[in-house]
Formats: structure tokens, sequence, C-alpha cells
């Protein structure tokens, strides 16, 4: 009996380590989608897991900023490398059942890191980042570091950008925590910078419960394809017309 219980310990125990062995073998690679940004805009990444192991592996954490499973390393112009210890504003627990990634498969998703960015892209220059993922056993991989150039903000960019480091606090995101009255007078003060379009859709997600026809108003103004949250917007706009039909 002791050595069958004795053969079973040593069947799971290798069994997982086989396991942790295929983990650490998975692929992380990230992608900055936006190679070139302003300071304080929020940038947008895709990171992909990739299975190149020959067999199926079970994850158990999701590609999202919002978990503890996805890490950012961030090297400063000057070599200085820091690591945030949160990457959204809504941080926490998030339901993730473990998931098989078959052979020659990917899990991938797309994030955006906007949270306190004004404490690790402080000032224009060329940045380099990386991502890190890790499973529920603490086990860790990384990708290859990215470059990401910070712009120095011109023309009306400038105006906006001093206006939103003067009101942006170290503990929120940009417009995320903005009341609606100032996305309101950001977007009429500054309507052609770049930043403006974040504003819009902020208040787009704000209105499109309890005021519709303003929600649609914002969204409309979207027009620019490469904007990282055109898809939701586009989406968005097609419930809005549905549901304003059936209103009138």
């Amino acid at each position: 009996m002791k050595k069958i219980l004795l053969l079973t310990i040593i069947a799971i125990l290798s069994f997982s380590a086989f396991g942790q062995r295929k983990f650490e073998n998975l692929t992380l690679s990230l992608t900055a989608l936006k190679s070139e940004v302003l300071p304080l805009e929020p940038i947008p990444f895709k990171l992909m897991l990739t299975n190149n192991t020959g067999a199926s592996v079970t994850v158990d954490g999701s590609l999202s900023f919002k978990t503890a499973s996805v890490g950012l390393e961030i090297k400063k112009p000057n070599g200085k490398i820091v690591t945030p210890t949160q990457l959204s504003n809504v941080s926490g627990r998030t339901i993730f059942l473990p998931k098989d990634i078959s052979a020659g498969e990917a899990m991938e998703s797309t994030q955006v890191f906007d949270f306190m960015s004004q404490a690790y892209f402080d000032k224009a220059g060329e940045y380099q980042v990386r991502a890190s993922y890790k499973n529920g056993a603490g086990k860790l991989i990384k990708s290859e570091w990215v470059n990401l150039t910070i712009a120095e903000p011109r023309g009306m960019d400038k105006a906006a950008y001093e206006l939103l480091s003067k009101k942006v606090s170290r503990t929120y995101s940009p417009f995320t925590s903005w009341e609606t009255e100032d996305l309101e007078e950001f977007v009429l003060q500054h309507p052609g910078t770049t930043y403006a379009n974040y504003a819009r859709y902020r208040l787009g997600e704000r209105y499109f419960e309890r005021d519709k026809e303003k929600a649609e108003a914002q969204f409309r103004q979207i027009q620019d394809s490469n904007f990282i949250y055109f898809q939701d917007v586009s989406e968005k706009l097609k419930k809005l017309e549905q549901q304003l039909k059936k209103e009138n």
C-alpha cells in the first residue's frame, strides 16, 4: 500500500514538473500598436502567448492588465528599469478558467496602459518595454524588449498637454477619473488635438446608458480609424442606432 502511495506521489510530482517545463517553453510576445505616442496618451499593446512545445499546455491566468498574471518592465532613456506595481486603475482577480493552448496555437489580447503613465514615461525620449506572464505556481516567462517613442507635444497638442499635466492625478488615469464637466470642457477647448478623441470616448461611455443622443454625438466625432478604441466606438454606435430607432 505504501509503495503504491509513493508511486502515486512521484507520478503527480513528475507530471507537475513536466507541466511547468512546458509552461516555461511558451513564447510571450509584446507589440506596441503605436510605436510613437505623446506623454499622457494611452498606450495600446498586443500580447500573444504562443505554444511551440509540440503538446497542449494549460494556462491559468489571463493576458489582462487588470490581473497579477501580466507585468511590464519599462526601460527609460537613461537606462533605468522601472516596474509598475499596478497596470490598471481596476486591479484584482478576474474569473479565468484554465485554458488549454494546443500545439502551434496562441492566446492573444489587446491591452491599453494609461495608469499613472506620467510616473513611468515622464519625459520625451526613447523607451523600451518588456512584458512578463506568470502562472499560478509563480513560474515566469518574458517577452523581448520593444521600442516606444514618447514624442514632444507640439502646436495644439502642447497646450492640451499642459492642461492635462496640471489636472492628472498620480493615482488615476487621464480622462478616466475626470468629472463629466471637465471632459466636456476639454473637448471644447482642445477639439482638434491628439488627446481629444480619448475625452470624447470617455464621454460617450458616460452617456451611453443615461443619454443616448449625447453618447451618439460624442462617438460620431471620432472618425480616426486608427484610434485605439475605434472598433468599440463602431459597435456602440450600432447599438445606439438600434435603440434610438426603437424609441422613436
